[in-house]
């Protein structure tokens, strides 16, 4: 992993066209840049381990990623999911505060933007912040019950 120091309006080009900041004022996208990081990801690297703590999120601004789950009581991983441009990971961690449930490696030179749990979490009086932090949660439901939807679906198909 590579942390960048990527031009704030190269990060915004990319921000614009990603549906998880369409809501997003650029005043806005502005206060969530400053408070995340872009990293760099080999194809390979891995983004996150299954069972490590973590409470940082991330949204994927190039590339894909592979999540993978160990299987019980094995130490071979299964592939259960890919994500592109756009899509998010590490969401649990945040929400929940419990370790990572999931293996994430980069499948090709991959940046995302990684978020903080301190902006999403802290108590503020402050209208612009307090605007971000709704629309991150709001979204962050949005992306929850869609990807609760899809295992429901493949559920459905395994009984």
């Amino acid at each position: 992993m590579k942390k960048l120091e990527v031009e704030q309006e190269d990060i915004l080009k990319l921000m614009r066209h990603i549906d998880f900041f369409n809501s997003f004022t650029e005043k806005e996208l502005l206060l969530f840049v400053g408070q995340s990081e872009v990293e760099k990801f080999m194809p390979g690297e891995e983004i996150i381990r299954e069972g490590d703590e973590g409470y940082s999120f991330y949204i994927i601004l190039k590339g894909s990623v592979a999540i993978s789950k160990k299987m019980h009581l094995s130490s071979y991983s299964k592939k259960i999911n890919e994500l592109s441009r756009g899509q998010c990971f590490g969401e649990m961690a945040l929400v929940t505060g419990k370790s990572r449930s999931a293996n994430v490696a980069a499948k090709e030179e991959t940046f995302v933007i990684k978020l903080d749990p301190y902006l999403v979490n802290r108590e503020t009086d402050d209208s612009g912040l307090l605007s971000v932090q709704l629309k991150i949660y709001k979204n962050l439901s949005r992306e929850l019950a869609e990807k609760l939807g899809k295992h429901s679906e493949i559920i459905t198909l395994l009984l």
